[in-house]
């Protein structure tokens, strides 16, 4: 489902691993990005590019839409 990422919790930001995948999709706070359930967490994909993020870490990633 479309989903519009309104914050990146504070200890989320200090995973730099994650983050730069975060980036590299473009799910940054302000951007409509593309959710759904993977194997192992939640898939978030915008523009052509997809990662998947644990559900420890999509529990700290806030959306809205």
């Amino acid at each position: 489902s479309r989903r519009i990422i309104r914050r990146i919790a504070e200890e989320l930001q200090k995973d730099p691993q994650v983050l730069s995948v975060l980036r590299r999709v473009g799910a940054m706070p302000g951007n409509d990005v593309l959710v759904s359930l993977g194997h192992d967490g939640v898939v978030i994909a915008r523009q052509g590019e997809s990662a998947e993020v644990d559900h420890e870490a999509a529990q700290l990633i806030f959306v809205s839409g």
